[in-house]
């Protein structure tokens, strides 16, 4: 549920987990708690909204998270998972705990001098060993190899992964090795912005499995105004266009087979964060509205969405959020 990992390479250009979850301001704790009518959830005898998740994050003063509690329905706790960094800010330890005191999981983990995570291994509540992984790097502190020491047995079990990069650090292959010897590769091409243009991948027997491809097309400024993508194992001729505004936001998504539109959907902005999505079928008749509103508190970080279906409220998201002072 909560798989919040610090993989950021270079030790000193690390995103705290405050950036990395996109918060403002020195963040102490996070509460999140999502409510659904009872309509959506089947129940119409009586419009009532029903909390159906809630959780709760703490951080340290330097942004990291320290402890991410789960909660049942009825509001109990019921699971916490523990982080413990050393003095350069390396989750160096890690404890899955179930209430009140029933340790499920422990993680250990090593880095280098940069900052790499090097070793991990995982423990269960007996303390033997789930899982041990150990990664090699590159110079320029990208992941070039990882070894599985010991997982879970698994029907297509692999032993090792690798890794190659262009001369702009962009990962151009990926090799996946097996315990029966076997192999899959996986190729990857950019374009002169950085953005993935192609993947190809073979499968175990050396045969090709899919070829799925996006294009692209820029604004002045080098935002995105439009991509074009295909997926090869999907239908036949089906393909999806995505366009853009200048401030990146994305303003429309047609899907179309053989060139024919199937389905339309268009979002619309305000300036207060609320967007408003028109879906449309593939006639042009429009089939249904949804519309999300926001609300921000001083720190911009966002407090409260209200999600609606043809006008009707069907979900609230309350975020808490308390700040070290």
């Amino acid at each position: 549920m909560f798989s919040i990992v610090s993989c950021i390479s270079d030790n000193q250009n690390r995103k705290t987990d405050i950036e990395r979850l996109k918060l403002n301001g020195q963040v102490k704790s996070y509460l999140k708690t999502i409510h659904r009518s009872s309509e959506e959830l089947n129940d119409t005898i009586e419009t009532t909204f029903k909390e159906q998740h809630r959780e709760l994050i703490l951080f340290d003063k330097n942004g990291n998270i320290i402890e991410e509690i789960s909660f049942k329905k009825n509001g109990e706790r019921y699971k916490k998972w523990v982080s413990v960094y050393n003095s350069k800010g390396d989750e160096i330890e890690k404890f899955e705990i179930k209430y009140p005191n029933d340790t499920l999981k422990r993680w250990l983990n090593k880095y280098d001098n940069s900052g790499n995570e090097i070793e991990s291994i995982i423990y269960d509540h007996k303390d033997s060993i789930l899982s041990h992984t150990k990664s090699e790097y590159n110079k320029f502190n990208k992941e070039t190899e990882l070894i599985i020491l010991k997982s879970k047995p698994a029907k297509n079990q692999f032993v090792k992964v690798s890794y190659e990069y262009d001369d702009d650090g962009n990962e151009i292959k990926t090799t996946r090795y097996y315990a029966d010897k076997s192999k899959t590769e996986w190729f990857t091409k950019y374009d002169s912005f950085g953005n993935e243009t192609e993947w190809t991948v073979y499968d175990r027997k050396g045969n090709l499995e899919r070829i799925d491809s996006t294009s692209y097309i820029y604004y002045k400024n080098d935002k995105i105004k439009e991509e074009k993508m295909f997926c090869s194992v999907d239908i036949p001729g089906v393909y999806g266009i995505s366009k853009y505004n200048k401030n990146g936001d994305e303003i429309e998504y047609i899907e179309f087979f053989n060139d024919s539109i199937t389905s339309k959907e268009i979002y619309i902005y305000d300036n207060n964060g609320s967007r408003t999505t028109e879906y449309y079928k593939a006639n042009g008749e429009l089939k249904s509205i949804s519309k999300l509103t926001s609300k921000f508190d001083s720190n911009e970080n966002l407090i409260k969405e209200s999600e609606y279906k043809n006008d009707k409220l069907n979900t609230i998201k309350n975020y808490k959020i308390e700040y070290y002072k």
